[in-house]
């Protein structure tokens, strides 16, 4: 009777629902196996699921401090500098505070704006969280409701977005300018050469607002490899590293 139970219970390798040898199979087939399906969908599910919830708190703590400290002010919270308020300043640099102030700001802009859409009775169902993070980017109120409008009429993605709303505050850099500058620090004379990446570098605000964390860190990267050079490009260096660390280091310092 032992015998007989041990030949038809299930082995270990099928508790995934294959044996060793389908896998194999599936393997040498190029096909996607049970489990790497399964964790593709999780990987997939984790990434939006973390996305919702981490815009949904932004939403709420821009709203609130709309609220009880701008006292839904619009026109005050979508000024470029929100910082000039007295008590939202101070909130910005208290040191208990676990929120990149650049960040806090954006959020309370977009809770303003979305307030403002309300007031100009407009229904934009298709801008996202990320849409609004780029039309905020702007100063005109006039200019950002053209925009928004034009956004929602033309179903443009977020990426399309951000070129125009570059275009329209004047910016020449491109929305994949992080992956060129990378390229071009791999090689210091291609970037001697080039008048508008120098602009690009030279200034912090561009930093912050057109490369993303990832390309900052990247960037930070390639530094590490050009402390060899003198002159103007070292000078530069440095002056992009003092940028970009503190561009790092104020949001890590939040966050810690």
């Amino acid at each position: 009777m032992m015998a007989g139970k041990m030949k038809n219970d299930p082995s270990k390798e099928e508790i995934s629902g294959q044996t060793p040898q389908d896998g194999a199979a599936d393997e040498g087939n190029g096909e996607t196996s049970p489990v790497d399906k399964v964790v593709e969908e999780a990987v997939v599910w984790i990434n939006n699921k973390s996305k919702t919830t981490i815009e949904k708190g932004s939403v709420e703590i821009g709203e609130y401090v709309l609220n009880e400290i701008f006292k839904g002010d619009i026109q005050q919270a979508l000024s470029r500098n929100p910082r000039k308020q007295q008590s939202f300043s101070k909130i910005c640099e208290h040191e208990d505070l676990h929120v990149d102030p650049r960040d806090l700001a954006l959020w309370v802009r977009v809770a303003a704006l979305d307030r403002l859409f309300d007031e100009k009775k407009l229904k934009l169902p298709g801008l996202t969280f990320s849409h609004k993070r780029e039309l905020v980017k702007l100063s005109e109120q006039d200019d950002i409701l053209i925009l928004a409008q034009d956004a929602q009429m033309g179903g443009w993605s977020v990426r399309e977005l951000r070129i125009e709303v570059q275009a329209m505050r004047g910016l020449k850099f491109p929305p994949d300018t992080g992956k060129i500058l990378v390229q071009k620090l791999e090689n210091s004379l291609p970037l001697l050469g080039d008048d508008l990446l120098l602009e690009f570098l030279e200034d912090p605000e561009k930093l912050k607002l057109d490369l993303s964390r990832v390309d900052r860190v990247r960037v930070l990267n390639s530094i590490k490899r050009l402390r060899e050079d003198s002159g103007k490009f070292e000078k530069l260096v440095n002056k992009l590293d003092k940028d970009l660390m503190e561009i790092e280091g104020s949001g890590n310092r939040k966050s810690a």
